[in-house]
């Protein structure tokens, strides 16, 4: 039973620190049990939500761990809706075809789909999940429910949807759990405190903010991207996930004279395992954190299918993807990635409980990552782009658009990139940055022309691939409010491309402009 997470949830000591909530309120093991058997029972009162799928409306916090244990006691399977446009959310329900949506968030989001589909919605909060009994009695029955637990799968996981409707995955616990061992393995000490700041609808904020604290009793602290800063100084997690722009804005923040600089700098000092994931870390932005705080970075490679991480970087700027974790893996013939072993995902979901294969029928996972050999001593791999993203111009030139925008994002400003190109006479980069919207025009074409010449530079020097690029636009918008990224900042290019339509070069316009030169 080592592979269970209630088991493995159950021999932590009741009176340990769980979960810090936002208010610096802290639920102890003890009274996430509780609360999780009281939603238990609320769910069973419901519907029989044995073996079926429970849809999670939440983010970070005690309310999601409650939610996602009380699932798991009640025999279904959790899955956490991320955020996405109303007809994305709407496709998703017949796929899974939930019992019922469980929303500590509050918002209605799904109540409207929801209704239509006549899914029960049961809101969560505290005041709702407040238990009865006493510690030793909620153990008992959470031993006896976790004993009749039968379901294999622990969670449902949807991809990011870069390019379309996301896909649901279903994962094992078995996976999960062994997975996530054999990744820590890796790490230089068991995580003691977390911080959950990323959306949970994505399997590394789960792992990170919520598998961690089930496996190993980790304490995790609840934030937000707006307090991550605030929240590292009042409570010196030791294990801290993140990708290429938050480190570019923690290198940024722990340079600031006064105090604030000087207790950023000691609070990431305490930080024993940083984990960068989603895209490439600038060895800049990395060598500042280091000779400010002595932080070193590591580096994850890896992706919904594969559960946890497959590769694992002890630092995250050396070249290539790092040491395989747990995966056989070779090239094929188009130079794409493939991987194989225990911990991949038990497959897609058609229809609830119908799967499809992600792997081929020789158990190979085709990654849809483009990669090559790294000419050192090494023989590492290294990423050169996706399948998926490839695209041509309308003058035929190939581009990947991942360096370019890996690149961009480490520039402070930035909070999101997206190369846009496909039949366009030239490339276009748009890159998100609020901090912007009350600059002056110069200022903006200042920025807009830096970033440009940063990309050419870096592509003179051999640090970025070719790319035909025909300007940067700045733009003040936050694209998670108008989910125009994947909950890990991705860019979701076809809703990018229409939503700034007006932005892109035409070959007419292009044309037109050549003919007055």
């Amino acid at each position: 039973m080592a592979d269970r997470l209630l088991t493995r949830f159950l021999t932590h000591p009741g009176n340990r620190p769980a979960v810090v909530d936002l208010n610096g309120t802290v639920w102890t093991f003890d009274e996430v049990l509780g609360r999780a058997l009281t939603l238990t029972q609320q769910l069973r009162a419901t519907t029989d939500v044995t073996g079926r799928v429970v849809l999670l409306r939440t983010g970070p916090g005690p309310l999601f761990s409650v939610a996602d244990l009380a699932v798991l006691l009640a025999g279904g399977v959790p899955a956490v809706l991320p955020d996405l446009p109303h007809d994305q959310l709407a496709a998703l329900w017949p796929v899974v075809q939930p019992a019922v949506v469980l929303d500590t968030v509050g918002d209605g989001a799904p109540a409207a789909v929801a209704g239509h589909a006549r899914t029960p919605v049961l809101t969560v909060d505290e005041r709702s999940t407040r238990p009865g009994g006493t510690p030793a009695q909620w153990r008992t029955a959470a031993h006896r429910l976790a004993g009749r637990r039968l379901e294999q799968t622990a969670t449902i996981v949807f991809t990011s949807g870069t390019t379309g409707v996301p896909r649901a995955v279903a994962l094992t616990e078995a996976a999960l759990v062994h997975g996530t061992d054999t990744w820590t393995a890796q790490w230089t000490g068991r995580p003691v405190r977390t911080l959950s700041y990323l959306p949970v609808s994505h399997i590394a904020q789960r792992i990170m903010g919520h598998t961690l604290m089930c496996l190993y009793g980790t304490t995790v602290i609840a934030s937000t991207p707006a307090r991550l800063e605030q929240d590292l100084c009042q409570h010196q997690a030791d294990t801290l996930l993140g990708v290429p722009q938050v480190w570019a804005r923690l290198a940024a923040a722990c340079q600031q004279p006064g105090d604030s600089g000087q207790r950023l700098r000691q609070a990431l000092a305490q930080v024993r395992t940083a984990v960068n994931g989603a895209a490439a870390l600038d060895r800049t932005v990395a060598d500042t954190l280091h000779q400010h705080t002595g932080l070193r970075i590591c580096g994850a490679y890896g992706a919904t299918e594969t559960t946890v991480p497959a590769f694992h970087q002890d630092d995250a700027t050396t070249p290539g993807l790092g040491r395989p974790v747990g995966v056989d893996h070779r090239i094929d013939d188009d130079g794409q990635l493939l991987l194989r072993g225990p911990h991949v995902a038990a497959g897609y979901v058609e229809q609830w409980p119908r799967l499809s294969a992600v792997t081929d029928a020789d158990g190979w996972l085709h990654t849809g990552d483009l990669v090559r050999t790294v000419e050192d001593a090494s023989g590492g791999l290294c990423l050169t782009g996706r399948i998926g993203s490839a695209f041509k111009t309308g003058a035929g030139e190939m581009l990947h658009p991942e360096p370019i925008e890996a690149h961009l994002l480490t520039h402070p400003a930035v909070d999101a990139a997206c190369l846009l190109g496909p039949g366009l006479p030239r490339a276009v980069a748009l890159v998100s940055a609020p901090t912007t919207a009350d600059w002056l025009p110069d200022r903006v074409a200042a920025l807009e022309g830096e970033l440009f010449h940063g990309i050419e530079t870096a592509r003179r020097e051999g640090e970025l691939p070719y790319c035909d690029l025909e300007a940067v636009h700045v733009l003040p918008d936050r694209w998670p409010d108008l989910l125009l990224v994947t909950s890990t900042g991705k860019p979701r290019r076809d809703l990018i491309t229409v939503h700034y339509s007006h932005l892109l070069p035409t070959l007419e316009t292009t044309r037109a402009t050549h003919a007055l030169i």
